[in-house]
């Protein structure tokens, strides 16, 4: 927790009646969920809980021979069809209460049924999304979500039980309190805000903006944190569901209806902009907001924006899916709704406020100051440096250009830098480039040991985006490759002199389809038993343990190799210097480079990490994937009940090693 967190993170446990709901909210408190439904008299629940929630099962136990059925059909923004499923179900199973588990779109879902049923609703909530302090209903209908508040969707009771936030992913808890952030903010200076629905608002964004980095931190989340913000959240939904929303709501709804944009997410995208555009119209609620978040007006929708960059939430609607293209039917959209705004929104409006939403850059400062006014500020400074990069002509290093300016300031701002450290790193910089040679790249061995060449693979490589399959994943190239190795035939070796033990490599190359790829191209190289690739070592061959192989017609290949060992990256340079200062070791597994091509298919740069390595759980490039890691066979000499038969290149009487490794490779895209 930081120093400077709020001190008191919420209640320790409590129950209360508020405005006809029951509230329950305690550590363990999921356990008196059978105590609950009987004080609601209740005898046939009907629980409606996503299929990959695992607490639905728990929940199952909990209510033995009291559940009559299950709902575990959920989806966003709660699809008409799916709200008239729930409700007929309900009837057929003659249930007295829905007992809705998860986040926003199970409740939503329930919301509805209530709604059209009468049945009273008991909300578990597993997310920040505060929508169960709420009587706010919302239903999408083909393009079009329409939205309502009806006493009836306002569930009876709440059960907040902290420790079932525990298991959050770190980026949905992100978007999620910021999800519950939008509830404080709209609340302050909604059409029916009073001063009781601005209490909570204020003290919600004030745990918000304290508690949500730490509630997701992984993989050690502080519980007092988790506690602290659903309080939060609680406070935000019931302010929000007396107050009422204004334009962020609009925006959001619009955009989960029409485009089908994630809730949370879309709401975290959207806040600032939002705030950044309201501004001074919304009179003096967003300076007490700013003061909770321990900002000023001025800065106030930088400062949600950084919140959000920090806990991990996306930052334009671009990075949601969503075309440019399809702005300016969506203002004309949001124009037409009239929605309540503090600032008036026509279809020049609506236009400029989703297009900064869609752009994701921070808001700059309110009113910005003159030189006569005072001096500069930090977010000043980023914003005119940010703003001198629009004109660069390349759309493309415009976006990189402006991010790095925007993280590089906010890095500096965030730890406070100092002119000896920043002095310092322009001297590591500098060294790193003074030891580069033509055998050596530091800076490639820096951004293998930040994780960042790791990450660009993660992102561009075979499957990025989520997108698995059965393509050959991809890792580092590593700073030891050179072009110009010897083309060797089938079977040959690329063991030039002595260099360990000798290592037979079989395998072959298809397509995703499992068609064989003939005359696929292997570029291979890998280190020696001295820890050396030869790029290092002034006295081996040039082409010493490299080679370029052809595969047959059938997709196979095999050459000779030795087995890989554990070595370290060079460490008597400034990035070795860096791993000492930070603890870190300069080891790599034990693994062989590879990189496999052929027409019309992508080629892949990957490794082959040998199983018994000790390095494989600390990779000093981060560059392990399991998919990658295979067990080496040993075959001992003359070993007939093996009926091995050493390759060609292995000396007699010496054990040897197997591997046989295929290699699997994705169309390129296009006509």
């Amino acid at each position: 927790m930081s120093a400077d967190a709020p001190a008191v993170p919420g209640p320790a446990g409590f129950s209360c009646g508020w405005l006809g709901q029951r509230i329950v909210f305690a550590d363990g408190a999921l356990g008196r969920l059978p105590d609950e439904a009987q004080r609601l008299g209740a005898s046939r629940v009907l629980l409606v809980a996503s299929r990959h929630a695992g607490l639905a099962d728990r929940i199952v136990g909990l209510l033995g021979d009291g559940l009559a059925g299950r709902w575990d059909e959920v989806r966003q923004h709660v699809p008409a069809d799916l709200a008239a499923g729930l409700a007929e179900r309900a009837a057929d199973l003659r249930a007295d209460l829905l007992v809705s588990v998860g986040g926003g779109s199970a409740l939503g879902l329930a919301k509805i049924a209530a709604r059209d049923t009468g049945l009273p609703v008991l909300a578990i909530p597993t997310t920040y999304a505060g929508s169960e302090m709420t009587p706010v209903w919302g239903i999408t209908q083909g393009a079009v979500k329409r939205t309502g508040r009806d006493l009836k969707a306002l569930p009876a009771t709440v059960i907040y039980d902290p420790l079932l936030l525990a298991t959050l992913p770190g980026d949905l808890a992100g978007c999620s309190g910021m999800n519950a952030l939008a509830h404080c903010a709209e609340a302050l200076y909604a059409a029916q805000a009073d001063p009781l629905t601005s209490l909570g608002a204020l003290e919600g964004a004030r745990l918000i903006a304290g508690f949500l980095p730490a509630a997701v931190r992984s993989p050690d989340p502080l519980p007092a944190a988790h506690r602290a913000v659903l309080w939060a959240s609680c406070l935000a939904g019931r302010s929000f569901g007396t107050a009422g929303g204004s334009l962020h709501h609009s925006v959001c709804h619009l955009l989960g209806g029409s485009a089908g944009l994630p809730h949370a997410q879309t709401h975290a995208v959207v806040l600032p902009q939002v705030l950044a555009f309201v501004g001074q119209a919304a009179g003096p609620e967003l300076a007490r907001l700013a003061d909770a978040m321990g900002t000023d007006e001025a800065g106030l929708a930088g400062a949600v924006w950084d919140l959000g960059a920090r806990v991990g939430a996306p930052r334009g609607l671009r990075e949601l899916g969503l075309a440019q293209e399809a702005l300016p039917e969506l203002a004309r959209a949001l124009a037409d709704r009239g929605p309540a705004s503090p600032r008036p929104v026509d279809r020049e409006a609506a236009l400029h406020l989703l297009t900064q939403a869609w752009r994701g850059d921070r808001p700059e400062p309110a009113g910005r100051q003159s030189a006569a006014a005072g001096p500069m500020t930090a977010a000043e400074l980023t914003a005119t440096v940010t703003d001198r990069l629009r004109a660069t002509p390349d759309p493309r290093l415009r976006e990189i250009m402006t991010a790095l300016v925007r993280h590089l300031h906010g890095l500096v701002t965030e730890v406070g830098l100092s002119q000896d450290e920043w002095l310092a790193a322009i001297r590591f910089l500098t060294a790193t480039g003074q030891i580069c040679s033509d055998t050596r790249q530091e800076f490639i061995l820096l951004s293998d040991t930040l994780g960042v060449s790791m990450l660009v693979d993660l992102l561009a490589g075979p499957g990025a985006a989520g997108q698995a399959g059965p393509a050959t994943e991809s890792t580092v190239l590593g700073p030891f490759y050179a072009a110009g190795s010897p083309e060797r035939p089938y079977g040959g070796s690329i063991i030039e002199r002595p260099a360990g033990d000798p290592a037979w490599y079989t395998g072959r190359v298809t397509d995703t389809e499992g068609n064989p790829l003939g005359g696929a191209v292997i570029d291979v190289w890998q280190n020696a038993d001295d820890m050396l690739y030869s790029v290092q070592s002034p006295d081996a061959p040039p082409g010493h343990l490299r080679g370029v192989f052809r595969t047959r017609p059938d997709g196979s290949y095999a050459f000779l190799g030795v087995r890989p060992t554990d070595y370290p990256i060079p460490d008597d340079g400034p990035v070795g210097g860096l791993l000492a200062a930070t603890g870190r070791h300069p080891w790599r597994p034990a693994h062989i480079h590879l990189i496999v091509g052929a027409p019309g298919h992508r080629s892949v740069a990957t490794h082959i990490f040998d199983a018994q390595s000790r390095y494989l759980d600390s990779d000093a490039v981060f560059a392990v994937k399991p998919s990658l890691v295979r067990q080496f066979e040993r075959h001992e000499p003359g070993d007939r009940a093996q009926n091995d038969t050493a390759p060609a290149g292995v000396p007699p009487g010496a054990a040897w090693y197997s591997l046989c490794y295929d290699f699997v490779l994705e169309p390129l895209a296009g006509p």
